[in-house]
């Protein structure tokens, strides 16, 4: 999934007709559009990515409410655990998972 590319980033939505969520980019008046089908998809953003979209909220229609905010519960989890392209999943796992050492 490409990365770092949130320094032309104006807006994400979703996308009801194809199930995507849709970030906008613009960079030197070029227009570009990043789809993404599957939220968990997110997790291989780098950190900068994530934070701009947790920054930002995205655009849906009412009645796809449901999907689209999978998307930002996504990103949240992401920016609250800090999980990201790069991130150090052992860590992140002993800082916030209990390891059962009794064995019953």
């Amino acid at each position: 999934m490409r990365k770092d590319f949130m320094d032309g980033f104006r807006w994400w939505y979703y996308d009801g007709r194809t199930g995507e969520a849709v970030i906008v980019l613009c960079k030197d008046k070029q227009w570009e559009t990043v789809r993404i089908f599957d939220p968990m998809w997110l997790t291989n953003l780098s950190h900068k990515d994530v934070q701009a979209l947790f920054r930002h909220q995205i655009f849906f229609d009412v009645q796809d409410m449901v999907q689209a905010l999978q998307f930002m519960r996504v990103i949240r989890l992401c920016s609250i655990f800090k999980i990201h392209a790069g991130a150090d999943w052992k860590a992140i796992s002993e800082k916030y998972f209990k390891k059962d050492t009794s064995k019953n």
